[in-house]
């Protein structure tokens, strides 16, 4: 039910607009921030592609780029995460493929447990793409929370088309995972489309605030999800649940799919004083 009421009031805000906690909460301080002034990405407080690496087992379709010369710059005081065609053969799993699009991804060398996190965002526009901001676990996987993970795909979700409403917008989906998957215990909140009114083609300031006792999710100051549940906080909670921030565009898995650029012109962490 509680997603079915935060879905209607994005709906709402799409149309007559809303604000109910925009700012900063009182009492915190900056500990992470970056304007994306510099010419190049600041490799003191980013690396690119994942820690893991660039490619991902399972979704052999696409590479991030690894040395920030392909898919991910730094012009005009915003960062740029394109999805580019940039044909490669690449080693996965000892056997080396062809694999045709490049996307930008860099991820936070600094790691976090509970705060205010902020980014200005425009996504990208074209089909087949998946950009994301998010946050996954530094020692394992989970815990993750997905401040936004988005898919360009044609169409309403049923819900609007159910209240007769055809919006031709992204669709936006915040998520959390938690949980350990070797335990058989791995489980997730369940995303749901959220509507943004001209998601890209404005900044739209995207926040998590997560402290112990809940997890909220904010877009445009609008709360829309959370978790106040302790079995799942407990996760998020752990002395070694430190996450670190993931920014990428990415494409989705399918036959079509554009060439893009998702721009982010700031992004902060805040976390409360003692």
């Amino acid at each position: 039910m509680k997603k079915i009421w935060f879905q209607l009031k994005a709906i709402f805000n799409y149309f007559f607009g809303i604000n109910e906690m925009y700012y900063t909460p009182p009492g915190y301080k900056k500990v992470f921030t970056d304007t994306f002034s510099d010419a190049k990405l600041n490799k003191e407080k980013w690396g690119y592609a994942e820690p893991w690496g660039f490619v991902h087992p399972k979704h052999t379709y696409v590479y991030y780029d690894k040395k920030g010369n392909k898919a991910t710059n730094v012009l005009n005081s915003s960062l740029q995460l394109k999805t580019t065609y940039r044909p490669a053969f690449i080693n996965v799993n000892n056997d080396k493929i062809k694999i045709n699009w490049c996307a930008g991804k860099i991820y936070s060398k600094q790691s976090f447990q509970h705060g205010w996190f902020e980014a200005m965002i425009k996504l990208p526009t074209g089909v087949g793409l998946w950009p994301a901001f998010w946050l996954t676990g530094t020692n394992s996987w989970p815990p993750e929370i997905d401040i936004l993970e988005a898919y360009s795909k044609h169409g309403s979700p049923f819900i609007y088309k159910f209240l007769g409403l055809k919006l031709k917008n992204w669709r936006i989906k915040p998520n959390a995972h938690w949980g350990f998957k070797k335990h058989g215990t791995k489980e997730d909140y369940g995303a749901y489309n959220v509507p943004v009114k001209n998601a890209n083609k404005r900044f739209v300031k995207y926040a998590l605030h997560w402290e112990r006792d809940f997890i909220r999710i904010y877009y445009d100051g609008v709360k829309v999800f959370e978790i106040t549940d302790p079995h799942v906080l407990k996760y998020f909670n752990r002395p070694n649940a430190d996450m670190r921030i993931i920014l990428n565009n990415n494409i989705d898995k399918g036959n079509s799919h554009d060439e893009s650029a998702m721009l982010v012109d700031n992004i902060s962490v805040y976390q409360e004083t003692d």
